[in-house]
């Protein structure tokens, strides 16, 4: 896991259905949400704060790589959000989607060269003080599950969802 700790910040907005929503994140960074019915959520993970909740640098170098990656297990239902860079008071920001599907799939966000999708690309790649990953339900009936296993700089594990995962 980077940094070695992560910040979690989850909210339920939950209907009156009023069905459970929750989380379970294992060491490595595994994350897995279970939602119910008409239970809207949405979570930020910050990776590059310290066990204080006081930030903390990552000092992490992208410059051998061209993209990070969101590695799903499965997702039942549409998911969206955003990955976020920060180094020296500047920040670097893309969208991301995804849709549903029961096989393993990667969404890849460039970050460098023409494909990038962030809405710089001028933020130094190097140093990396935090980086943050925001998902969010992206359907109107909600009730998301999904299982994000892993986040991976440079080439993707698996390959892009069937409908591509663009934003």
């Amino acid at each position: 896991m980077l940094g070695g700790f992560r910040e979690i910040y989850f909210q339920v907005n939950a209907d009156p259905l009023q069905q459970p929503t929750s989380y379970t994140m294992d060491g490595a960074g595994g994350l897995v949400i279970s939602s119910g019915l008409r239970s809207f959520w949405g979570m930020y993970a910050i990776y590059g704060v310290g066990a204080n909740g006081q930030n903390s640098s990552l000092g992490l170098d992208l410059n051998p790589y061209d993209r990070v990656c969101l590695n799903f297990g499965s997702n039942d239902q549409p998911v969206s959000g955003g990955v976020q860079f920060y180094r020296a008071g500047a920040y670097a920001t893309a969208p991301w989607y995804a849709p549903a599907s029961t096989n393993p799939f990667s969404i890849g966000i460039p970050y460098r060269g023409p494909d990038s999708q962030f809405d710089t690309t001028t933020l130094p790649w190097d140093g990396v003080e935090q980086f943050l990953v925001l998902l969010q339900v992206a359907s109107a009936s909600a009730g998301n599950d999904l299982e994000l296993d892993s986040i991976t700089l440079g080439a993707c594990p698996f390959p892009a969802p069937p409908s591509g995962g663009a934003p």
